[in-house]
């Protein structure tokens, strides 16, 4: 707004220089007598409340007075009749065209030449912008206090929650710290210093990395910096120096704080004393290996004998002439040695099963060719209590999986076997079926073995799963037993990611279906398999060295071997046999496992490196072992032996393979 300069010298009446001096003002300058009507009204006026002097004078002032205020002129005319001046009065006036102002008023009576009060004159001026920056203010000044407010309270809040966090850290057993984004470590608990007899101060930023045991401190600094650079949680093992100068293993972790933005801001973690897990984990460990020990030598202990009572029983059963009489003998010795046999390798499973050391193999098989060797197995226990037994698996012929074939067939061999012996008339069924499986190298394999037997009551039929269970007391004495066959069903079908579960209605007879996700396998190495098959039995005259130690055994094996129609020299170390092999007079090898002094596995090696030397090819040598752990076929493998056969040894399984080695073999006896 222009500012207008007046100069009295302009002026010869001093009336007209007051009135120019009114026109020229920013406030607006009203005069009214004290009925209210306006008199005078000057420029300012008109500006701000948008009435010209010819619209106002004579006009009410109450013309510019909201009605709600209209008790203020009441009060206002009072105090000018009493002579009272009424200064910087903040009230809201109404404009032209009936907007509301922020007016400050000041108000003075005006007097005749007597004294005597006959109006008033008012300054008004317009202070809606300085109120509406006022607010503005008040606003701000509200806010920023609360502002203030809240954050005096968080700190306050951060102080009793940092103390409340360093009393707990100062409680707990952990070794407690924090780091800055970048690693560098800001705090360490108390506990540090009481463990490690080192001070606080030494152990920040990189210094607690002196405590890192020697052959952990790389790893461990490694593993550290690569979470801090990846933003990802560590998680690691280390020892950590005690006051003493021993160590304990610990385990760290350490999680990042992020903000709002997802940038990591520190990085808070612990140390937890693991000793004792340790200590205790490799305890078990030990246990573990020490029970691993105690099956393989028992299992040797037991079968070892076993193959020969096993093993004479069926050579009994092959002399002539025999009577009727010793036939039942010796029919009955085969069944008790059968059913000794089973017993002893159901407590074996059961007790390689508690301590976890069940391995499978994943090897190429055919499924049908091990599903009809099942039921020529069961076939004939069936036939002895005319019962039918019919296995249908046209879903799977043809197919080669991976898996274990042997735990397989005990899977399914421990089912057909409950069939057959809880079923007296009927017959038992087999069904395979495919469904796919998770992908096209996998098939989910079916395998269900129906009875018409005794079949299970149905509140039994959730505890038939657990060891040394039966469906009823009574059921072990009539039938025999131990109750561990389903309990090594259910943990094999398991071990192999498969299931396992029972139907059954009582005395209609019973169902047990398996599930078995099997990845598929190139079927022509079965194919390949089946073309190095048994050729004409014609040309079997072979020689065969047996090495073996145990003196039963021995007399086992010749005779088998020379019903089959073989030669055999025997040997009882393995330095014989290594000697025996560099005279090339032999078709294959059966080679004992165990021997005292150098043992199979040796003997197979230091052969199969002079024939690399001598540029000979590989005699062909079957390991015979009564430890029949996971693993032991593995293990023949990798020393160099062409296969691999427990005892007590199946006769007919022993006389496949030595068909299938000595077919293509050009040394005769």
């Amino acid at each position: 707004m222009s500012k207008q300069v007046i100069s009295i010298d302009a002026f010869d009446d001093p009336r007209a220089y007051l009135a120019a001096i009114v026109e020229s003002s920013d406030d607006a300058i009203i005069a009214k007598n004290l009925n209210g009507v306006i008199t005078s009204w000057n420029r300012a006026a008109e500006r701000i409340f948008g009435h010209t002097a010819e619209q106002v004078v004579g006009q009410h002032i109450t013309i510019l007075i909201p009605e709600d205020r209209l008790k203020e002129e009441e009060e206002i005319i009072g105090r000018l009749r009493r002579g009272e001046r009424l200064e910087h009065f903040e009230t809201i006036r109404r404009a032209r065209d009936g907007s509301l102002l922020n007016v400050s008023i000041t108000v003075s009576p005006i007097r005749d030449a007597t004294g005597t009060i006959v109006g008033a004159s008012k300054v008004a001026r317009d202070i809606t912008e300085h109120k509406r920056l006022q607010a503005i203010a008040e606003r701000q000044t509200v806010a920023l206090e609360a502002e203030l407010k809240r954050r005096r309270q968080v700190e306050a809040e951060l102080r009793d929650s940092e103390r409340t966090w360093r009393t707990l850290t100062e409680a707990m057993p952990q070794l407690v710290w924090f780091t800055r984004a970048d690693g560098h470590c800001e705090f360490l608990s108390g506990q540090w210093a009481e463990y490690s007899g080192v001070p606080i101060e030494q152990l920040l930023g990189h210094g607690w990395l002196q405590l890192v045991h020697p052959d952990d401190r790389e790893r461990t600094e490694q593993a550290w910096n690569e979470a801090v650079a990846d933003r990802a949680p560590y998680d690691l093992d280390y020892r950590i120096r005690r006051a003493d100068d021993g160590y304990r293993w610990f385990r760290a972790r350490g999680v990042p704080l992020r903000d709002e933005d997802g940038r990591i801001i520190k990085w808070y973690g612990t140390c937890t004393d693991i000793q004792e897990v340790i200590e205790s984990r490799d305890a078990a460990e030990q246990a573990n290996l020490a029970k691993s020990d105690f099956l393989a030598n028992m299992s040797h202990e037991i079968r070892t004998p076993m193959n020969a009572v096993i093993g004479l029983a069926h050579i009994l059963a092959a002399s002539t002439p025999l009577t009727e009489r010793q036939k039942e003998f010796i029919r009955t010795l085969q069944l008790s040695a059968d059913a000794l046999l089973s017993l002893i390798n159901d407590l074996l499973d059961i007790a390689k099963i508690e301590a976890r050391t069940i391995e499978l193999e994943r090897i190429p098989f055919q499924l049908d060719q091990l599903m009809r060797e099942v039921e020529s197995m069961m076939a004939m226990r069936a036939r002895e209590k005319q019962l039918e037994f019919k296995v249908s698996d046209a879903a799977i012929r043809g197919l080669t999986f991976r898996g274990d074939p042997a735990r397989l067939r005990q899977i399914i061999l421990n089912l057909c076997a409950n069939a057959v012996k809880f079923t007296e008339k009927g017959g038992i069924y087999v069904d395979v079926t495919l469904t796919d499986g998770a992908d096209a190298a996998h098939k989910n394999v079916r395998i269900a073995v129906r009875d018409t037997g005794i079949g299970i009551p149905t509140d039994k039929l959730g505890d038939i799963f657990q060891k040394f269970v039966q469906a009823d007391a009574s059921i072990s004495r009539q039938y025999g037993g131990t109750g561990l066959g389903l309990t090594i069903t259910k943990t094999l079908t398991e071990l192999m990611g498969g299931e396992v579960r029972a139907e059954s209605t009582r005395g209609k007879g019973s169902s047990f279906i398996i599930t078995l996700p099997l990845p598929l396998s190139d079927s022509a190495m079965a194919r390949n398999a089946d073309k190095a098959g048994p050729e004409s039995p014609s040309l079997r005259r072979h020689r065969i060295l047996l090495v073996e130690d145990y003196a039963p055994n021995v007399l086992v094996a010749t005779t088998v071997l020379e019903q089959f129609g073989y030669d055999c020299d025997v040997v009882a170390t393995g330095l014989e046999a290594i000697e025996r092999a560099k005279s090339g007079r032999y078709a294959l090898a059966l080679m004992d496992v165990q021997m005292h002094g150098m043992n199979g596995l040796d003997a197979t090696r230091h052969i199969r490196a002079h024939e690399r030397q001598q540029g000979l090819p590989p005699l062909p040598i079957i390991g015979m072992t009564a430890h029949a752990l996971a693993g032991d076929r593995e293990r023949c493998l990798s020393a160099g032996m062409s296969d691999y056969i427990a005892k007590p040894f199946n006769v007919d399984e022993l006389q496949s393979k030595l068909e299938r080695f000595t077919a293509t073999s050009r040394v005769a006896a």
